[in-house]
């Protein structure tokens, strides 16, 4: 007597034996919103201890806080300069180098006096237009998006969502304070020397280096 064939329930993997997609994992969504903090801003809510602003965009304020002192005089400022006074990665300033660049808030030159600078004096870039470019909208939520406006995936009525309401409440209310604060502002804000959190001798990487005070 033929065996009974073993239906696609009932086999350890699906049809043909095969292993399930790696995207068919319920985790794997989180695995590559965790791996991507830009894509942790749009594909739902952190997890608890996530900061909303990412480490990439408070790299890429260092760096322009960086081109803003040297903004008066026109100085070109080179990558490396950039990246050790701003305690930024390499890989991480060449990726927010290019990102600002490409949207017309810093202009580079190659060669030995090249580097980069600022296309508007500092006075004319909010804080706000740094964090647009590197982590997107300030809305917690796309619905209370001013600038790229859509319903959340799981909405019921966009037009009569009392949460919506709330959440452009309190988008205005960080772009208030971040639209009005511009790097001319925050460079005034910026203590000469960062506070040590415990006494102690410098450190022979500090000597002679001002690091821009951005946690």
């Amino acid at each position: 007597m033929k065996p009974s064939p073993v239906s696609a329930s009932t086999q350890p993997w699906g049809d043909r034996g095969r292993r399930p997609r790696l995207d068919a994992r319920p985790d794997a969504r989180e695995e590559t919103r965790q791996a991507d903090p830009r894509l942790a801003a749009r594909t739902g809510p952190c997890a608890k201890g996530d900061p909303l602003l990412s480490s990439k965009a408070k790299y890429a304020l260092r760096a322009a806080l960086r081109l803003a002192e040297e903004a008066g005089g026109g100085r070109w400022v080179q990558a490396s300069e950039i990246a050790e006074t701003g305690v930024i990665p390499r890989k991480f300033l060449e990726a927010i180098l290019v990102e600002l660049r490409d949207h017309h808030v810093i202009e580079s030159r190659r060669g030995p006096h090249g580097g980069h600078r600022l296309t508007r004096p500092p006075a004319e870039i909010s804080v706000a237009d740094i964090i647009r470019i590197v982590d997107g909208p300030l809305a917690l939520t796309p619905c209370a998006s001013r600038t790229q406006f859509r319903a959340c995936a799981d909405c019921v009525d966009v037009r009569s969502c009392a949460l919506r309401f709330l959440m452009q409440e309190a988008r205005d209310a960080v772009s208030g304070v971040l639209d009005g604060c511009s790097l001319a502002d925050l460079l005034q804000q910026a203590p000469a020397e960062p506070p040590r959190s415990e006494p102690g001798p410098a450190r022979p990487s500090d000597s002679g280096v001002r690091r821009l005070p951005i946690a």
